[in-house]
């Protein structure tokens, strides 16, 4: 896959040291470099990590057509290059709220982009479906609603837009959402898996047992 250096001026051998050369001291070059890769981004996959390492090369024009990646190993670039596949064991992902999707940041560079989410239907019942982001694991459920249960507030709002659409979301919280399709209002629930998601939705209801049932 790669050319590293063969040989070492001071190495451990039996207990003792000595110079020595050859694949033999190529390849523990190679692991070592692994390592400090490691130590400092424990969390890489072991295809992560040998994409880190092969792209990181210094490409040599003699070792084209000799090896994968056409290059010798190179230590500094492979452990600082912060250019690597960005996969679940590196991100870090925060949920924007039902309607806007989720914010994905690296935890070992500056990489940062803001995608939708990528719902799976998880049908439980005839009328309740739960939707789970493929990606992030952000997950919302639909829970068909009356008008009355409403707070006034929030009634306010949705009359005035039911004048104006037939269909809309409104984005009450980061978490909490109104849809409205043919007549019938739903409320979206982002849940971030931490219990939030009840806070937000408490002021907008003036009959707490339709909260209690949620809780349940």
């Amino acid at each position: 896959d790669l050319f590293a250096p063969w040989s070492a001026y001071t190495t451990t051998i039996n207990g003792g040291y000595a110079s020595a050369g050859g694949t033999s001291i190529s390849s523990p070059y190679v692991a070592g470099v692994a390592a400090l890769i490691l130590s400092l981004e424990p969390n890489l996959l072991g295809s992560t990590l040998k994409y880190r390492i092969m792209r990181n090369v210094d490409t040599i024009s003699s070792l084209e057509g000799k090896c994968v990646s056409g290059g010798r190993l190179n230590a500094k670039k492979a452990v600082e290059n912060t250019v690597h596949t960005h996969g679940k064991s590196t991100l870090v992902y925060v949920d924007l709220g039902a309607m806007t999707g989720h914010r994905i940041t690296c935890r070992y560079c500056d990489y940062t982009t803001t995608e939708g989410h990528n719902w799976l239907v998880d049908k439980v019942q005839e009328l309740v479906k739960g939707y789970r982001c493929t990606v992030c694991g952000a997950y919302y459920t639909n829970i068909p609603m009356i008008k009355t249960n409403l707070s006034e507030d929030v009634q306010t709002m949705l009359d005035d837009a039911i004048e104006h659409s037939e269909e809309f979301c409104i984005e009450l919280t980061s978490r909490v959402a109104i849809y409205y399709n043919n007549g019938e209002i739903s409320l979206l629930v982002a849940c971030d898996e931490s219990g939030n998601w009840l806070e937000d939705i408490r002021y907008l209801f003036k009959v707490p047992s339709f909260v209690d049932t949620l809780i349940e």
